[in-house]
This record gives C-alpha cells, sequence and structure tokens, in this order.
C-alpha cells in the first residue's frame, strides 16, 4: 500500500536531510509498540445466543487474534535499526548516491566518487524458531507497522518528483535454493510493490544480475525480508545464492532479515562467514513458551474471552495446564486447539469446554510430528534422550556359572507407544476418561510387542530345563507379577 511521505525530524544529525529517513513513522515505546502489534477481534456476548451454523463461522475469527509477545519489542527495534542504518548512505539529495544509482555495480566499487567513497552501510538480522512459533506472523506484524509504499514530493525545496520508496520486501528462499529463481523472484517482487508490469528476465544470468541490481537500487528498497531460509540446507545450499546475499548486503547496501526452521541455524554454524555476517544486526530465536513465563499467561488470558459457545466456560488452571501440555507452548497449535474444541460442542446441547473435551480436539497429524515431540527440549533448554536399545541381558548365572543361554542373547528393544483410536461410551455428548483409554491401548501395544518377540519360546526353554520358578520372568520384564499369588 502506497502512502505520500509526511517528513519528521530525525533524533540523530546523521539522520537528517535524508527523506528516505524521516518519511518513516517516528519512533514508538514499548508500550506502543505492543499494543499497534497486536490485534484482538471483535466479541460480542450477544453472538453467542445466534444460530449454530452462524456462531461455528465466527469462531474463525480466532485465526486473526494476535498476542504479541516481548520478542515482537525487540524485532521492531531491530528492523527501526536496518532501516534508518541502511539508508543512512543511501540519501537521494547525496552526490554520491547520484552517480551510485547511475554506474553499473562493478564500475562503482572501489572508484572514488567525488571526494570520497560511496560505502554501504547494511546489516542482517536473524531469526529461527521451530514451525509455529511465531516467526513469519512476528514479521508480518512489524512489517505491517511500516508503510510498504511511500511517494516522495518536495522535501526541503527539493521536488523528488518521482521517487518512489520501497520500504521493505518479503519473498521466500526458493525451494531449491538457486540464485537465478531467487532474482527472478525478488525481480518479480519488485515490480509489483510498485504497481509495475513484471519485467520479463534475460536469459543470460549476468544480464539478469545487472538488471536486478538496478531494480534494487532504484527502488531504495529499506529491508528485504527472506523467509523458508531453511530450505537453503535441504538442497545442500548454493554458493552462488549465498554469494548473491552478500553481494546485496556489501554492494548494494540493502539489509537481511533472514527467518527459518533451526536447520537454518544449524547450517549458519558450519559456515563461519555466513554466520558473521547473519547476525551483524541482530539474531532472534524463538522457542515454545514456558507455561510460567508471561507471554503465555498473556496469550492464554486474552484468547480465552474468544467463546462463542452458549456458555460462557471461565479459565481455571486446570485448563490452562491442558492448553499449554497439548500445545507444548506452540501458539499456532494453541490457537488451532481451541478453534477445534469448540467446533466440536457447538451444538451439542452441552457447550462445557472440559479438560477432556481439548484432549479430544488435539491435532492427531502435528502431536506425532517429531519436531512437535522435541519441543519440551526448546521450552526447558534441554535435550531430550533418544531412545536407545539397552544393554544386552543374559539369564543369572547358576549350575557353576555357565549361562542358561549360551548361543543366544536377549536384546531388549524399546516399545514404540502407539496411539490408537478409541471410543468412550456412556453420553456420546460428552468425552470421559480418554486419559485411561489411551495409556490402555499404549500398554496393549506394548504387550502385544514384547509376546511377539521370537526370543520368548527360548526364554521360557531354559527356565523349564532349570526349573525356575513363574516369578524368575520377573526379571526379564516378562511377567506382571500378583504379590497375592505368589506361594
Amino acid at each position: 500500500m502506497a502512502v505520500n511521505a509526511k517528513y519528521h525530524q530525525a533524533d540523530l544529525p546523521e539522520y537528517r536531510g535524508n527523506p528516505l529517513i524521516e518519511a518513516l513513522p517516528p519512533l514508538m515505546s514499548r508500550e506502543d509498540v505492543m499494543l499497534a502489534l497486536s490485534n484482538f477481534p471483535e466479541i460480542n456476548a450477544n453472538e453467542r445466543e445466534l444460530s449454530t451454523e452462524v456462531r461455528e463461522q465466527y469462531v474463525d475469527r480466532i485465526d486473526a487474534f494476535r498476542c504479541p509477545q516481548g520478542t515482537f519489542f525487540d524485532c521492531y527495534k531491530a528492523i527501526v535499526r536496518l532501516l534508518r542504518t541502511g539508508y543512512t548512505t543511501r540519501n537521494p539529495l547525496d552526490i554520491h548516491t547520484v552517480r551510485f544509482l547511475h554506474y553499473s555495480v562493478e564500475g562503482s566499487l572501489g572508484e572514488a566518487l567525488g571526494d570520497g567513497f560511496h560505502r554501504p552501510r547494511a546489516g542482517t538480522f536473524s531469526i529461527t524458531g521451530i514451525s509455529g512459533v511465531g516467526k513469519s506472523t512476528m514479521l508480518e506484524q512489524v512489517l505491517g507497522h511500516f508503510p510498504q509504499i511511500i511517494d516522495h514530493n518536495v522535501y526541503q525545496g527539493h521536488d523528488l518528483t518521482p521517487l518512489r520508496q520501497v520500504v521493505w520486501l518479503k519473498i521466500n528462499c526458493p525451494p531449491n535454493s538457486k540464485a537465478r529463481d531467487l532474482t527472478e523472484i525478488l525481480l518479480t517482487a519488485i515490480d509489483d510493490a510498485l504497481g509495475l508490469e513484471r519485467t520479463i528476465p534475460p536469459s543470460r544470468t549476468g544480464t539478469l544480475l545487472r538488471l536486478i541490481a538496478q531494480k534494487i537500487k532504484s527502488a531504495f528498497i529499506g529491508v528485504l525480508v527472506i523467509d523458508e531460509m531453511q530450505r537453503l540446507t535441504r538442497t545442500n545450499g548454493d554458493e552462488q545464492l549465498i554469494n548473491f546475499l552478500h553481494d546485496i548486503v556489501d554492494t548494494l547496501g540493502v539489509p537481511l532479515v533472514f527467518c527459518g526452521n533451526p536447520e537454518f541455524e544449524d547450517k549458519m554454524r558450519q559456515r563461519l562467514r555466513f554466520a558473521r555476517r547473519a547476525e551483524t544486526a541482530g539474531f532472534i530465536r524463538l522457542n515454545p513458551l514456558a507455561y510460567q513465563t508471561t507471554d503465555w499467561q498473556s496469550f492464554i488470558q486474552y484468547l480465552w474471552r474468544y467463546q462463542w459457545t452458549n456458555v460462557y466456560t471461565p479459565l481455571n488452571d486446570e485448563l490452562n495446564i491442558k492448553m499449554h501440555k497439548l500445545s507444548k507452548g506452540n501458539l499456532a497449535i494453541a490457537q488451532r486447539l481451541f478453534v477445534t474444541a469448540q467446533l466440536k460442542v457447538i451444538g451439542t446441547g452441552n457447550e462445557v469446554i472440559t479438560p477432556a473435551l481439548l484432549g479430544l480436539s488435539e491435532s492427531v497429524l502435528t502431536s506425532r510430528a517429531d519436531e512437535f515431540i522435541q519441543a519440551d527440549a526448546l521450552i526447558y533448554g534441554e535435550e531430550l534422550p533418544e531412545l536407545s536399545e539397552s544393554e544386552e541381558t543374559v539369564l543369572p548365572q547358576k549350575n557353576n556359572g555357565k549361562s542358561f543361554l549360551k548361543s543366544r542373547e536377549i536384546r531388549q528393544k524399546p516399545v514404540r507407544r502407539v496411539h490408537k483410536s478409541f471410543t468412550v461410551t456412556a453420553d456420546l455428548n460428552r468425552p470421559q476418561h480418554e486419559e485411561f483409554a489411551e495409556e490402555l491401548n499404549n500398554y496393549t501395544a506394548q504387550t502385544e510387542a514384547i509376546l511377539a518377540k521370537r526370543c520368548e519360546p527360548v526364554l521360557f526353554r531354559a527356565l523349564w530345563q532349570n526349573k525356575c520358578r513363574y516369578s524368575a520372568l520377573e526379571h526379564y520384564d516378562r511377567l506382571c507379577n500378583d504379590p497375592s499369588t505368589e506361594t
């Protein structure tokens, strides 16, 4: 969305006299930022009296709910610094910038311009975190605070028409991590932002790179955000792409913001040059929220107001803990869980939200994803231990120290938890004791897996030959012992 420039005198002397900086929105306090970046959809108590079909549609308003965390303000401050420092050496009223715009990238490098050198200043800011913790949401909320396009007219007596300033641009890393694909995506994004007819990319890569460099310079891009950077690791990265990103910062002076999953963070650690440059302006790692944090408690308190059931269920500690346990502090999953729970009971005649209902509303696929299961380690700052095979065990030594089993040792392997569907009888409108059903199904699955082991006949035969009691099976976790039947 384009807006006409409204200039505000900059606080720092080095920022004054630069229309690109003084056209940006004024700096805000933390309280104002948190309020500006929040989005609380409207809700009216009378809406709970509407029909089932209408209330089900109202529930979708929760998707637009945004409750900013403390990291939102950190991200806002980082973007503000990137914009201002990046524009300091690109003042359109400066002779160095004018010459920089008219010379090719190769011709301007290392060449004296007037009484000095054109030295672009730009930093790089990185954000990582697992899916659903709010990386893209945070970026979109912060970027949305700034106009994307600013049209300049007259600034301090200087006619800047037809200067159009692209404050920010957000694109995704191409799936194959190729430099050419990224340049084509960027070329299209610039044309779309400026409302221009899309440019047909030249067939020669060199020509395309020179074209995109000129487009970037003339558009005065304030910050370029590249999302889905984990794709760089899944294709082993492309050296040309990384070099192209460095050139955007070093040669063209455009600040970058990288956003990706933990895979991208691991990739950065493997390359010192890339890692050093990727956090020159800061680094944020978003983790799922711990239960006792202010961010989680604030989030759940605001979210819980959005109920379109015919009866309002107050939030208590039991419901709060259940929401956090099922979502593991992942805000996107928590919102989806709350939506699903309401859709399950609206129109059933009993629309009270209970912990059991929340349990039945858990997403089957999401809750089984490896990345989601490992979220506990991110919340508490520890790595979850991996399942591994236990040490080999043999039967106890008897009969002159000889083992019962010489040729075959019994290796106890871990049994994977199997989640089966279950049906709870009685009142079909209300879930009842699903936690017992799940545990029993898991126990049954483990028992079946144990009985299916090929080593069992060998074990029982060895015990029988040595005239052992049934209680000897306890040593091998093969007996559920009842003390009342022991003799």
